[in-house]
């Protein structure tokens, strides 16, 4: 996915970073697709609105038994979104921008889709951001872990072969 995004990124001088946790299992159920789609339109928007500075993905995980709290955040040193902006960010066709910025691309609907196809998966997506500083833009999701992939049975594993 950051490879997805890094020409945007180059092309305004945002440096992109990431940070997975040591500990995030090999695999786990869920819908890579949605998933995918989600984290694509979040770094997009950390990149749309930094203009200078770097965009960071971390992605950690709670081990839960036989599952993972999923957390996975997207960090920018944009210009951050005023407090009283905050509650009409998620609404279908709001855009926020800084007062005097160019106006940006875009529809308005990229996060209020994201928002819902996290909860449609059972997780909760927001944002926490300092005017001035920046935004975090996360997610969290509780994902069974993968079984691990069946063995391979070989011949001599099966028993031996019936004879007709």
């Amino acid at each position: 996915m950051l490879e997805f995004v890094a020409p945007s990124a180059a092309r305004k001088g945002v440096a992109l970073r990431h940070d997975l946790a040591d500990d995030l299992p090999a695999r786990v159920v869920g819908d890579t697709l949605r998933l995918r789609q989600v984290v694509l339109n979040l770094m997009s928007n950390a990149i749309k609105f930094t203009d200078h500075g770097s965009v960071a993905l971390h992605v950690g995980v709670t081990p839960r038994g036989s599952s993972v709290g999923l957390r996975v955040e997207v960090r920018d040193t944009g210009p951050g979104i005023p407090r009283a902006a905050l509650a009409r960010l998620f609404q279908p066709f709001t855009r926020v921008s800084e007062p005097g910025a160019a106006r940006r691309e875009g529809t308005g609907l990229g996060l209020v889709i994201s928002r819902r196809i996290v909860e449609m998966l059972g997780g909760r997506l927001d944002v926490d951001s300092t005017p001035g500083v920046g935004s975090t833009f996360w997610f969290e999701l509780d994902l069974p872990l993968a079984a691990a992939a069946p063995a391979v049975v070989t011949e001599a594993a099966a028993g031996p072969a019936e004879r007709v």
